[in-house]
């Protein structure tokens, strides 16, 4: 999309018709995977679906928490879930996520634009199109005044 001129990473406008156009379906698609996931059968689990095997674990006698019993608390808790030979997720990375992007009334804006536009609907060209339909909404309701 950068390459052919579609998106400026630079323009606030942009990034925020990509954050709601992605972000809509990536949390409608992730919803329908888990919810796919966790009611499927699997033959080698009795037939059960990850829910029940959950479920029936919960329930099982043999689980401390049936009878009122707390899971013992780890020695030090303090390095819990550190891996002390592992890389630090503070370590500088080019790998950078920035998860704002924000614009003058982006909420107002982006409850418009999913009342007037189908943002799940089948795309023509993976979803670019979406993309553009939304940004020429958001252009059009700031006038460009966050444009670089």
């Amino acid at each position: 999309m950068e390459q052919s001129g579609v998106l400026n990473l630079n323009n606030p406008n942009h990034m925020f018709s990509l954050h709601v156009v992605f972000m809509a379906r990536m949390s409608h698609s992730l919803h329908e995977f888990t919810e796919a996931f966790n009611h499927h059968k699997i033959r080698t689990a009795n037939n059960w679906s990850p829910y029940q095997m959950w479920v029936n674990g919960m329930m099982h006698q043999d689980n401390p928490l049936v009878h009122g019993y707390l899971d013992e608390d780890p020695d030090s808790i303090e390095l819990y879930g550190e891996d002390p030979d592992g890389r630090s997720p503070f370590e500088d990375s080019a790998n950078n996520v920035e998860d704002s992007v924000s614009i003058n009334n982006g909420e107002d804006l982006s409850r418009d634009i999913s009342d007037h536009l189908d943002l799940l609907r089948t795309p023509d060209h993976k979803g670019i199109d979406i993309y553009q339909e939304v940004l020429g909404l958001v252009e059009q309701n700031i006038g460009g005044q966050n444009n670089t």
